[in-house]
């Protein structure tokens, strides 16, 4: 195609002035097969001009993109599920509409209902609230109970936008979700004041550093005549997105993750456009902003983003979320064989001397022995009597 662009003046040329030659001889000639040649070359020149000419993004679509979409990380994936089951309603309490204040400071207090706004002190992250005064980055606000205060106000007429968001600062695109009010400092002026009957877009995402790819591309759409079945897709107008002179289309309203930045700076531009692709007639139509991409970040969010498991992260969705209990594993018993009791050695042989030292009564008697004996009465002596033989007559006769 960029070919055929190239030499599209040239063989548009060449198409006209057969064309011409064509015209004179079926006016000289009425031949039939001119008017088949002048068939051919309208088409030819039709052709060719749809290729010399298009919008830029066309244009920039035919060149080779650095900048490509993919599918939202897993991680991310995953937690978006736990959302799910909130439809959040985002209310201004003050300021308060078309109100003037004689300060050029302002404190914004907001309600936010089914949908619990905190941040994790360990994590760094939580369900929250994107506050945009005027056509400047938002502040987030993660306490309701807190007011948010932007100060050096000009004097005239301000805008303040609010949505609700998830820990990693995607939308949430229901049409309750979204909040806006325009107020007065000192005195009205026609600077940013939207119209209430034309659509109205607010940017959300990049900004700041980001330390992993893909980053997310967000913003909300605010259209009070549009029903909320068709804010998904877009009906009559679309955003064209420029990042870094790449310009593409989006006709869905939802976030877009996007790989092939440069390292270190980067600018977007969003615009709301017709069917024609003319900017709508309205403030804040046109917006760009920079970001920065450092590679290897160790925030929670590029951990996420890498897919890297982060212990705890489900408690970025519930303030009350309770870490399970640790699993306590029985540590293994080693098998031991059981060691027998040591016994007593034998007592040492006793010398042959000893032991018939110990064998032969001494002649002491022992103390127990002695002191049986005190205890015992004596014993009566017993009388031996004696029997004296007689002597034998063959006895006497022998005695000398």
């Amino acid at each position: 195609m960029e070919i055929f662009s190239a030499l599209a003046p040239q063989i548009r040329y060449i198409a006209l002035w057969s064309l011409g030659s064509a015209l004179k001889n079926i006016v000289r000639n009425k031949n039939l097969a001119a008017w088949l040649a002048i068939a051919i070359v309208a088409v030819v020149c039709f052709c060719l001009s749809a290729c010399g000419s298009g919008s830029p993004s066309a244009t920039l679509a035919s060149k080779t993109s650095l900048i490509s979409e993919v599918s939202p990380p897993v991680a991310i994936a995953k937690l978006a599920k736990l959302f799910d089951q909130y439809s959040p309603t985002v209310k201004f309490i003050s300021p308060q509409p078309d109100q003037v204040l004689l300060d050029n400071q302002v404190a914004v207090k907001i309600k936010v209902t089914d949908l619990p706004i905190f941040k994790n002190s360990e994590l760094g992250l939580g369900p929250h609230v994107h506050v945009a005064l005027d056509g400047q980055e938002y502040k987030a606000l993660y306490d309701q109970e807190q007011s948010l205060i932007f100060d050096n106000l000009a004097p005239g007429t301000h805008t303040l936008r609010a949505f609700a968001s998830r820990p990693w600062h995607e939308s949430f695109k229901n049409k309750t979700a979204y909040d806006q009010v325009t107020f007065h400092v000192f005195t009205p002026t026609v600077e940013n004041l939207p119209q209430p009957d034309q659509p109205l877009i607010t940017y959300s995402r990049p900004v700041g550093t980001y330390g992993a790819e893909p980053v997310m591309l967000d913003f909300y759409i605010h259209n009070p005549a549009l029903a909320q079945a068709d804010l998904e897709h877009i009906p009559d107008w679309k955003v064209r997105v420029t990042i870094n002179n790449e310009t593409f289309i989006s006709d869905r309203w939802q976030s877009i993750y996007l790989k092939g930045l440069n390292v270190g700076r980067n600018w977007v531009k969003l615009e709301l456009i017709d069917s024609k692709g003319l900017l709508i007639p309205n403030a804040y139509s046109s917006t760009a902003h920079l970001f920065t991409y450092q590679p290897n970040g160790t925030d929670t969010l590029s951990r996420l983003t890498r897919g890297e498991e982060i212990s705890n992260i489900a408690a970025i969705a519930d303030p009350n979320y309770v870490p399970p209990a640790p699993v306590v594993e029985p540590e293994p018993r080693a098998e031991t064989t059981p060691v027998a009791e040591p016994t007593a050695p034998p007592p040492p042989p006793i010398p042959q001397a000893e032991a018939t030292a110990e064998a032969t009564p001494s002649a002491t008697t022992p103390a127990k022995t002695e002191e049986v004996a005190k205890d015992k009465p004596p014993e009566k002596p017993k009388k031996i009597r004696l029997k004296l033989k007689k002597p034998t007559p063959l006895e006497t006769a022998h005695t000398p």
